[in-house]
């Protein structure tokens, strides 16, 4: 196994705990705030800000898992509708592409949004904003590193797969005109 691939291997179990740690985390938080209000009858003022930062870290950092596994919600009908196999693999990386970029291009508007929210301070935690903030940049290099390790993957797994349908496609045919075939000769 390669050094980056290691690496790569190191960084998506580092994001895999991560992510479980900060969904525990809001986990126990709202148990903690809704345990406060109904048992206690002291509600807290903190939890409900708390679980709207973890969740953010979760989603930003989290979305590159799912770009692992390719398990974005896309629009795959121009995929379908191209019947050859490299035309197929083709559409997969241009929209793939296309979403990285859109990445990169956000990536400094984030870092320039973390950067004017760092005076600000959260009203409840008093925690300062840019710590929220930084989620988006460190979501986008994630996402990012995905990307690089994904797109070939999925893309020769997106050629194999239409070769196989186009297969299945001729076999079918084939067999429809032998089955045309011996409805004649009977």
């Amino acid at each position: 196994m390669s050094f980056l691939k290691k690496c790569d291997v190191v960084l998506e179990k580092a994001i895999a705990i991560f992510c479980t740690i900060l969904f525990a985390g809001i986990l126990l938080d709202i148990l903690a705030g809704v345990f406060w209000r109904y048992v206690l009858n002291n509600p807290l003022t903190w939890y409900e800000e708390v679980a709207r930062f973890l969740s953010i870290w979760m989603i930003l950092v989290g979305s590159s898992m799912t770009i692992r596994i390719d398990g974005h919600t896309s629009i795959d009908f121009v995929q379908m509708i191209i019947k050859n196999p490299k035309g197929r693999m083709i559409a997969y990386i241009i929209t793939r592409v296309i979403a990285a970029i859109s990445m990169i291009l956000m990536f400094p508007i984030s870092v320039e949004m973390m950067q004017k929210m760092g005076i600000v301070i959260a009203g409840s935690t008093r925690l300062p904003m840019w710590v929220v903030y930084l989620a988006f940049p460190v979501g986008i290099v994630c996402m990012l590193i995905a990307w690089a390790w994904s797109i070939p993957k999925f893309a020769k797994g997106v050629h194999d797969e239409a070769v196989i349908h186009q297969q299945e496609r001729e076999q079918a045919k084939l067999e429809r005109q032998q089955k045309a075939k011996g409805g004649e000769e009977a």
